[in-house]
């Protein structure tokens, strides 16, 4: 479960152009597993992961509602801070509310640091790679929240 936002015109276009290669792969890989074929198989599945990463690369965000989601790390929750009080009756958010919710988040960048630093670190990971993960998410969303805002794009909430 989780939050995803689109910037629909953009997240559409651009998953119609690389949907297509996406089917493609999926098919060769399917016929090579039937095949028995499975490192060939392996090969294909990474075109497939590839093209799937190309077709949410734009116009799309997406976050989880749990310990590892990217607002939870700001003491936020989608449902609490956003469902509703910065999106309309239809889900959608617009270029006011997105910049409300930049406003919030910078206001709570000192939480965030500080929750960075006092996470439980899981087995095999360390500080360094999650605080980087979590920096580069937020990036991401001030990204696609900037985008919106410059375009005057209503986003699409699906929370």
């Amino acid at each position: 479960m989780g939050a995803d936002l689109m910037l629909r015109p953009l997240f559409t276009a651009n998953y119609v152009k690389h949907e297509p290669n996406f089917r493609h792969w999926v098919k060769v890989r399917d016929e090579l597993l039937l095949r028995g074929d499975t490192r060939g198989a392996d090969i294909a599945q990474r075109h497939v992961a590839s093209y799937l990463d190309e077709m949410y690369r734009q116009g799309y965000f997406r976050d989880y509602y749990n310990s590892v989601g990217l607002l939870y790390a700001f003491g936020m929750s989608w449902k609490d801070d956003v469902a509703g009080a910065l999106t309309n009756k239809q889900g959608k958010m617009r270029c006011r509310r997105a910049r409300q919710l930049l406003k919030l988040l910078a206001e709570r960048e000192p939480e965030f640091e500080l929750n960075l630093r006092s996470r439980t670190i899981s087995k095999g990971e360390s500080r360094a790679n999650v605080t980087r993960h979590y920096h580069r998410r937020y990036a991401q969303l001030k990204r696609f929240l900037g985008e919106a805002i410059d375009r005057r794009m209503a986003i699409t909430c699906s929370l």
